[in-house]
């Protein structure tokens, strides 16, 4: 009977080893997958993260800056356009040696090519406003006659010179 005692204790020996291996076995299983598991949610965050920074970085605008020297011009000095208009039909003032000063004077100044006198004598209403239209001057200078409310215009005529009061204050 020693020998069967001995032998049910070693099968129980070996029924326990067994027992123990296979829980082992199967713990190793558990921990192996759980690893698997978490080495796959690893992948997906990963794949999630470079998903949202591509959305992020496609979603932002785009800006390039484009280093380039350019040389701007300077702005070329226009020129004072300045009609002058003289009406004398009285022949009481002395309005050609007024235009001849205010030439002089120009003549005489340092940045005389940067001034144009366009100068109509006897000037008529209609000169007055052909000049604004074709000239557009920056200065308009009227030498002549006015009264309380209105400037005293020639009326183009060579026989008998009157004068013409036409343009009300403005």
């Amino acid at each position: 009977m020693g020998g069967l005692a001995s032998d049910l204790a070693a099968a129980e020996a070996n029924l326990d080893r067994e027992v123990k291996a296979t829980a082992r076995r199967d713990d190793d299983a558990r921990k192996a997958a759980t690893r698997q598991a978490e080495r796959d949610a690893a992948r997906r965050r990963q794949a999630e993260k470079r998903h949202a920074q591509e959305i992020a970085r496609i979603s932002q605008p785009i800006v390039r800056y484009v280093h380039e020297v350019r040389t701007i011009p300077a702005p070329k000095p226009e020129i004072l356009r300045v009609l002058y208009l003289t009406a004398n039909p009285e022949k009481d003032l002395r309005t050609e040696v007024e235009v001849h000063h205010v030439q002089q004077a120009v003549r005489a100044a340092t940045h005389r090519d940067l001034i144009e006198i366009v100068y109509r004598p006897a000037a008529t209403p209609e000169d007055l406003l052909s000049g604004l239209n074709d000239i557009r001057p920056h200065v308009v200078h009227i030498s002549g006659h006015a009264g309380e409310a209105a400037v005293t215009f020639d009326n183009a005529s060579v026989d008998t010179p009157e004068g013409m009061p036409e343009f009300r204050s403005l």
